[in-house]
């Protein structure tokens, strides 16, 4: 997640899939994500957490309807999204760690 942060600079992550619905994940992977971070990026987004590592609103459908909202704006250039999901990382089940990345 720290490359992704580094590399696209997101305002916002949403986490959602399988292992994501156990809520109690959250706070780990936000601490691990400030402890990898290091103090290397500093931004008012990650200054507040809480509020830029969320849970997944949409059941799980954050990166079609991102998609959709996109193309349908006419910003195909500066909307931006990025999903990770087991099958398209060809891991079958579908139950790995699925982020849908908005910038």
């Amino acid at each position: 997640m720290e490359i992704y942060i580094a590399c696209y600079s997101p305002q916002m992550i949403i986490l959602g899939g399988g292992v994501m619905k156990q809520t109690q994940l959250f706070a780990q992977v936000r601490q691990k994500t400030l402890e990898y971070l290091n103090g290397y990026l500093v931004s008012p987004e990650l200054a507040d957490i809480d509020g830029y590592i969320v849970e997944a609103s949409c059941k799980g459908d954050q990166g079609v309807l991102g998609l959709r909202r996109a193309r349908s704006s006419g910003t195909h250039g500066l909307a931006r999204t990025i999903r990770i999901d087991g099958a398209a990382a060809g891991v079958p089940n579908r139950r790995t760690f699925s982020p849908a990345i908005i910038r």
